[in-house]
């Protein structure tokens, strides 16, 4: 999602756009867009490697499993795609428990509050070249770096060091004693693919 995202927000815009965004003047929204797009092509190779095209460490790890795995994600991808921000953000905080059900909505207030106050001189510019709906998309790409692929990828990779990753999704009910090559392939390349755009809110300053 927040590949898609990116490439929405930096591809295929106008000339005014592009200079709303420029250093001169809009020092914060230049930093913030900055910070959020960076490793642009870093990030792509690392995906291509995880996702393919080609022999990518998911198409071989999908191999050894059931091919409606691959089918499942797929689906969700769809599904997330064709909803607003505050659809994907509810749906999300509805699948676990109180704590984090507040915690996520925490975050997104958080992020939407950081990206409308530091974006508000471009969105009320009278030009009209940065939308409220441009504010939200940096907003959901400033929730999943931060919180979502924080929280999810420090607890997946801490899982999978200690080879304690439960894929529920396969059919496998029990921790498996050893960690073989199918069950390690998919299990690392959930954890390196949640950290790959971790950013911290404190290194925005």
């Amino acid at each position: 999602m927040l590949q898609r995202l990116l490439v929405k927000l930096t591809t295929n815009r106008s000339e005014g756009y592009k200079t709303a965004w420029t250093y001169e003047g809009n020092r914060g929204p230049y930093t913030l867009l900055r910070a959020l797009t960076t490793r642009t092509n870093e990030v792509s190779i690392n995906e291509q490697l995880l996702i393919g095209p080609g022999r990518s460490l998911v198409q071989r790890a999908t191999s050894f499993i059931p091919d409606s795995l691959e089918l499942m994600c797929a689906d969700f991808y769809d599904k997330y795609s064709s909803m607003e921000h505050d659809e994907l953000i509810a749906d999300v905080a509805d699948s676990g428990t109180g704590k984090w059900t507040i915690a996520v909505n925490l975050a997104w207030k958080g992020a939407k509050k950081v990206v409308n106050e530091i974006c508000d001189p471009l969105l009320n510019d009278g030009l009209g070249h940065v939308t409220q709906s441009d504010l939200d998309d940096l907003a959901l790409m400033l929730w999943v770096a931060t919180f979502y692929h924080g929280f999810i990828g420090d607890f997946q990779l801490d899982n999978v060091n200690k080879g304690k990753l439960m894929l529920l999704q396969t059919g496998e009910t029990e921790i498996p004693k050893s960690m073989n090559l199918s069950y390690g392939t998919l299990a690392t390349t959930i954890g390196v693919s949640t950290m790959t755009r971790t950013l911290q809110v404190s290194s925005l300053h």
